[in-house]
């Protein structure tokens, strides 16, 4: 359950409020960069090939799309301002997953039915989906059942009884690509532990290198300030890392000798 109201946040566990504001922290960090500037450009651009394989329907389906960018940006703005909005940013994920992929099961509709080439594109939808948003596996349950239940309607009626068996074969890929997602989807309690050992890990490391005066002895003195503020581990560990092996590859080893 996704943290909320005050009185919520009291009767929830301390790791459980933690494991929820770190996935709605990522969640909004995906909304701000991938979703609005990387996702949402190539969902328009998938217009392209709108216009190539149905002319006729071009108009609608592009209207469909910009809905769809329209709806990202707006709760984007919205979990920037209300503090509701970001604490149940989890829930308003799984809505852009069926958004995406909503327009694209009325595309099938309108272009064949089981037969449309678009029956790819919407299990790329959906597969994309969670791997930019990194849903746990209840949550990616639902959101890909919300999102995925609809399009077997329309291939099982768009199909005859000679063809029933090809239909069935689409329906099978959907509900598979459901079934995927909560067996081999993070739990919660998995993505905690890992949380916790790569802290524990991080930690480890930053003092290891701090104690071979590493940081010390080959950083420049504003580089080593700026890096001691930073909170996140995982970028100073690659960075100490990084600057490490260069000093290693570049100069002999006895000149890092004191």
């Amino acid at each position: 359950m996704v943290f909320g109201s005050e009185g919520q946040l009291t009767k929830e566990p301390a790791r459980q409020r933690t494991a929820n504001r770190r996935l709605n922290r990522h969640i909004f960090s995906r909304y701000r960069t991938h979703i609005r500037w990387g996702a949402s450009l190539v969902y328009l651009l998938f217009g392209l090939l709108d216009y190539l394989y149905a002319p006729e329907s071009f108009g609608v389906w592009f209207t469909l799309r910009l809905i769809f960018i329209i709806s990202v940006f707006a709760i984007f703005a919205f979990a920037a301002k209300s503090k509701w909005v970001r604490n149940h940013l989890a829930w308003f994920a799984g809505a852009t997953l069926c958004l995406a992929c909503w327009p694209i099961e009325f595309m099938i509709y309108q272009s064949g039915g089981y037969k449309s080439l678009y029956a790819t594109g919407l299990i790329l939808c959906g597969t994309t989906g969670l791997q930019v948003f990194r849903m746990r596996k209840k949550l990616a349950l639902i959101s890909l059942s919300l999102a995925f239940l609809p399009a077997i309607p329309v291939y099982m009626f768009s199909a005859s009884l000679e063809t029933l068996h090809l239909a069935s074969i689409q329906a099978g890929f959907l509900l598979g690509m459901i079934a995927l997602s909560y067996i081999y989807g993070a739990s919660e309690e998995r993505v905690d532990s890992l949380w916790i050992r790569f802290r524990t890990m991080a930690k480890e490391e930053i003092e290891h290198l701090k104690k071979t005066e590493i940081l010390k002895n080959h950083f420049p003195k504003v580089i080593r300030e700026s890096l001691e503020k930073i909170q996140d581990l995982l970028f100073r560990r690659k960075f100490c890392l990084m600057r490490w092996w260069a000093l290693q590859i570049l100069c002999p080893p006895r000149q890092f000798q004191t």
